[in-house]
């Protein structure tokens, strides 16, 4: 997973919980230079779930980030994310069986 500020560099700061563990804690969000990290999709729960908080809104409202998602065969994903000081995005992975 990488994480960007969404279009214009504001100091928006965000903190992300996935299934119950923190993985990213108060950073802030930048155009150029993503927040990485790894997450595994636990094929024994039926959701894995990631939850996006806003720890500011920066000095543009709401607090939005670009995450792009790169799976294990390298496709890459981009969801953008929004959030303020009352709503959290949150979202879910559920894993796949591929068909053989």
């Amino acid at each position: 997973m990488d994480l960007y500020d969404n279009g214009v560099f504001d100091y928006d700061s965000i903190s992300v919980i996935y299934n119950k563990k923190i993985v990213v804690n108060n950073q802030l969000l930048q155009v150029d230079k993503p927040i990485s990290f790894y997450v595994r999709v636990d094929k024994d729960q039926s959701k894995n779930v990631m939850v996006f908080f806003a720890d500011n809104l920066g000095l543009i409202p709401p607090n939005s980030a670009l995450m792009v998602i790169t799976d294990g065969e390298g496709k890459r994903t981009e969801v953008s994310v929004t959030n303020d000081l009352e709503h959290n995005t949150i979202i879910y992975f559920i894993k796949q069986l591929k068909k053989q």
